[in-house]
């Protein structure tokens, strides 16, 4: 480019720059996007397990119980989720190669 550059080239010159460092954002947006998703549904499975042995009748004392046994659902979740980053990071690295 040089000073007698229109507008217009210049636009798609940045455009042509740009185009693999958008895709690449897109691949990991996508990426961290799905992982969440999953994480988000071992949790509510998580929740319904639980809501399925809950009563309407379920006294304060059992509430804790019930309590309990989510949040150790859900850091079975996390744990499980977190020992698949590796291989999710080496998804988006081949992924990212070949663009």
């Amino acid at each position: 480019l040089d000073s007698k550059s229109s507008l217009e080239d210049v636009q798609n010159c940045i455009d042509r720059c740009s185009g693999k460092v958008n895709q690449a954002q897109n691949l990991i947006q996508n990426e961290i996007q799905g992982f969440q998703d999953r994480l988000q549904r071992c949790v509510m499975s998580c929740e319904d397990k639980v809501k399925v042995e809950m009563s309407s009748v379920t006294k304060p004392d059992d509430m804790s119980k019930f309590r309990a046994q989510v949040e150790a659902c859900a850091v079975k979740c996390a744990d499980e989720h977190c020992s698949l980053v590796p291989k999710i990071t080496k998804n988006m690295v081949d992924s990212m190669k070949k663009l």
